[in-house]
């Protein structure tokens, strides 16, 4: 399935055909990000900022809110992850 996890519309269908094409969810994986590197002084750096966050952060507790009613139903399981530029800057 192809979605663009920052757009709501996109991230509840995701949830909804999987069910629909499954019939459960056992399983949530949160791997979508995204980077971009900027100087503090950069005219945009307060979009690239909020672009980062929308996909980075905000996708994943929306994918986790839309997914839990059918994981805990499943008793299913929820893996996040993450880059190591978390740890070791570019």
């Amino acid at each position: 399935m192809i979605a663009d996890l920052t757009k709501e519309d996109d991230a509840q269908r995701l949830i909804n055909d999987t069910i629909k094409e499954y019939g459960q969810l056992d399983i949530l994986v949160n791997n979508a990000g995204a980077g971009a590197a900027s100087s503090i002084k950069d005219d945009t750096v307060m979009e690239k900022f909020d672009s980062i966050i929308k996909l980075d952060l905000r996708s994943v507790v929306h994918l986790t809110h839309l997914s839990i009613p059918y994981l805990v139903k499943s008793k299913g399981t929820i893996i996040n992850t993450s880059s190591i530029v978390g740890m070791s800057p570019v």
